[in-house]
């Protein structure tokens, strides 16, 4: 059983993070109307709070309708057919919407290209670097290597990912709750517009998407069988995670310290961290090793950490993409040092100026969860682009009142999650708070929260879960 202090503060963290989406949702559609009010989001975000609340208490009939209708048929025939409806549907988006290779992802094709043709990783014709994480570069460089280089392999890797990522859904949620739960969280995943819109860019978010499912899974399977056995792939999906975006080393932060608040001898947990941690440092540690090599320093996976951090907390600094400028106290600095320099000039500033730092910091986490549209508008980038007419409008809506729906639906989750204790919603909670804070650190940007897609669907499984299984689930 997990520590009920904890498992209350854990909720109350998650609660007020998903109050915080609703605010950022809300201030990005007045923003929108031009209505750049911050006291009318907060009022609208208080009424819809308030009717969330109040409505939660109600028997969401569609929901138990819905719970019934899904309960029924062969559990891997629903699964195939969700598989096959989601790769239709992504078959119909490729008809409307081209391969659009924008910003970071057109450095990443790069580099798996580079890798084919020169076994380096590096821009045509540069020098090796790790400036850039090389996760999905390397999945890239597998389909480049299977099938040719072309930006239809974007494409493929995309599919490929969407059906990991049902998978992973499915079988956590059933696992972890009950077969309607897990029917629930995969048609949430099916539906979800900016997951489908995403099938025709190149993001390494949907990697992270992908794995954390199946790191539910396998970390769920590690609190019911108190051994280590899952612990060690745990550990490799944890360091496929990192390879991709560096800075979800935290989450193994999060893992330990959610594993250590439940009920269990301390030997088990200790163990638990260890072998995790080798899992991790069995996929890292040849790429820190080549980046030694490299630099003749250590160097765990990249080194633009510091670069972005300065970048992101600044004077001049302001939410979300701060480009590069040739007058920085960085430009001239060779990579490693850029990056310590980075991080120490950023940190300077933020003791000399909290106050700036927590606007610029509220501001990111506004940009963070406002929308949940980026993937809509990388494949129409150009805004004289003649698709960008009322269609596309349409669909920017419906993906955010999805994104809305989702959120308020969260809200249920959590409020009815506090009559329980269920280890996932630690995890979640923790998951969910530590890349917030990861963005209103770093460089904020809506698409960093693709991420949580997964997690969030296994949640809202939850409301069609019987609570005989929820309390199952954390013994």
């Amino acid at each position: 059983m997990t520590n009920p202090i904890a498992y209350r503060a854990a909720n109350t963290g998650l609660a007020l993070g998903l109050c915080l989406a609703v605010f950022a949702i809300v201030s990005g559609i007045l923003e929108k109307a031009h209505l750049t009010s911050p006291m009318l989001a907060l009022a609208v975000t208080v009424v819809l709070a308030a009717g969330t609340w109040w409505a939660q208490g109600l028997r969401i009939r569609w929901v138990a309708a819905l719970c019934g209708r899904l309960s029924s048929g062969r559990d891997a025939t629903y699964l195939l057919v969700a598989l096959v409806c989601g790769l239709a549907l992504r078959g119909a988006w490729m008809l409307v919407g081209d391969v659009h290779l924008v910003g970071d992802a057109s450095s990443y094709f790069e580099h798996a290209q580079e890798l084919v043709t020169r076994q380096t990783f590096a821009f045509a014709q540069g020098e090796p670097e790790a400036h850039w994480p090389p996760g999905y570069p390397f999945l890239l460089y597998a389909l480049f290597k299977l099938f040719g280089i072309s930006t239809g392999m974007v494409i493929a890797a995309n599919l490929l990912l969407f059906g990991i990522t049902l998978a992973g859904v499915f079988l956590a949620t059933r696992a972890i709750y009950n077969a309607t739960a897990a029917r629930i969280a995969t048609l949430v995943i099916l539906l979800w517009p900016n997951l489908l819109f995403l099938s025709t860019t190149g993001t390494k978010e949907a990697i992270v998407c992908a794995l954390l499912p199946w790191v539910a899974l396998l970390y769920h399977r590690a609190m019911q069988s108190r051994s280590a056995r899952h612990a060690l792939p745990l550990g490799l999906l944890m360091g496929m995670c990192v390879l991709t975006q560096p800075s979800l080393i935290l989450l193994y932060g999060v893992l330990v310290l959610a594993y250590a608040l439940a009920a269990g001898r301390w030997a088990s947990k200790i163990v638990f961290a260890l072998v995790v941690l080798v899992g991790m440092g069995a996929v890292i540690a040849p790429w820190s090793l080549r980046n030694h090599a490299l630099y003749h320093r250590f160097v765990m996976v990249s080194v633009n950490g510091g670069d972005v951090f300065y970048r992101a907390n600044n004077a001049a600094a302001k939410p979300g993409y701060n480009a590069p400028s040739d007058d920085s106290p960085l430009a001239g600095l060779d990579p490693v040092e850029s990056d310590r320099r980075g991080y120490a000039l950023a940190t300077q500033w933020i003791k000399e100026n909290p106050g700036d730092f927590a606007r610029l910091a509220l501001g990111k986490l506004v940009l963070y969860l406002g929308n949940d549209d980026t993937s809509l508008w990388q494949t129409f980038d150009d805004p004289a682009n003649s698709q960008r007419g009322k269609p596309y409008y349409l669909l920017l809506m419906l993906a955010n009142v999805y994104w809305m729906l989702i959120m308020l639906l969260l809200l249920v989750a959590t409020w009815r999650s506090f009559k329980r204790s269920d280890s996932y919603w630690v995890l979640f909670a923790g998951i969910f708070i530590c890349l917030l804070l990861i963005d209103a650190l770093f460089e904020a940007g809506a698409r960093h929260h693709v991420p949580l897609y997964g997690l969030m669907a296994i949640a809202l499984g939850s409301l069609c879960a019987n609570d005989d299984k929820r309390v199952a689930s954390v013994t």
